[in-house]
């Protein structure tokens, strides 16, 4: 999915064994609400969380998320993202 590899972008280069999981909400015209990003799963590493959370923030400020598709019928699209070493290589 394109969001996936946004987030990578931003989030950047990572080696370890740390994860953290980010809910967020992408609405129709692709803008994120930023009140609904959150950290619902901490790593134990603030730093970690941090980036994981800026790198959600970084993307949507950048808008590159894009507007939700013609079918999609919902006004938002809710994403929960895991920020692992298994998704990040």
């Amino acid at each position: 999915m394109l969001f996936r590899s946004q987030l990578i972008t931003y989030f950047g280069q990572f080696n370890g064994t740390l994860k953290a999981e980010v809910q967020f909400m992408i609405r129709r015209d692709g803008s994120v609400d930023p009140q609904s990003i959150r950290l619902v799963t901490a790593s134990g590493n603030y730093g970690f969380d941090q980036r994981a959370l800026g790198a959600v923030e970084a993307a949507a400020n950048a808008k590159k998320f894009g507007p939700l598709p013609g079918g999609f019928r919902e006004d938002i699209l809710p994403v929960t993202f895991w920020f692992s070493p298994s998704v990040i290589r």
